[in-house]
């Protein structure tokens, strides 16, 4: 997922949260999306939002997937 990739490496957070949480209305609901948006949190200097996105990411990444969150 590539476009996630561009949109977190905005210089913008504020509108790639708005993009974010876009996909989540349309029905995008993955481990990939909500680390993404944890760390636009993160970098809009929004903390306990992105706290509870990566609790959201890690609560639905594999096994496999729980290294990429962290």
């Amino acid at each position: 997922m590539h476009v996630f990739l561009l949109i977190t490496d905005s210089v913008q957070p504020e509108m790639s949260i708005r993009y974010y949480r876009r996909l989540l209305q349309m029905g995008v609901n993955n481990t990939e999306l909500w680390n993404n948006l944890g760390l636009c949190c993160f970098y809009a200097a929004q903390y306990d939002m992105a706290l509870n996105c990566f609790d959201r990411a890690l609560t639905l990444s594999s096994d496999d997937d729980m290294a990429d969150v962290w």
